[in-house]
């Protein structure tokens, strides 16, 4: 679909991380290593950030982009009918 294809460009973008300025990379390859360090931070017990939130986060991104996304007009049509018929 139109936005399906507008999400996997947006990974390829070019991106520096502001912690590493001199560090350029890609969003998908700055999203490996972020899960990759949310991975560890849980598994190490980290409890500086929410590593499981944020490993969580990119699960319900992911699902969003890939799986939901193209339903979205449909789920969003079904709600508000449902809404009209329950309004009281």
């Amino acid at each position: 679909t139109h936005s399906h294809t507008h999400t996997s460009f947006l990974i390829w973008l070019q991106v520096q991380l502001f912690f590493l300025p001199f560090l350029q990379t890609t969003l998908f390859n700055a999203m490996i290593g972020m899960a990759a360090v949310d991975t560890v931070g849980v598994l190490a017990g980290w409890r500086m950030f929410g590593h499981a939130a944020h490993l969580g986060g990119l699960a319900f991104g992911v699902a969003y982009a890939y799986v939901l996304q193209p339903y979205y007009g449909q789920m969003r049509r079904w709600f508000r009918q449902q809404i009209r018929m329950h309004r009281v």
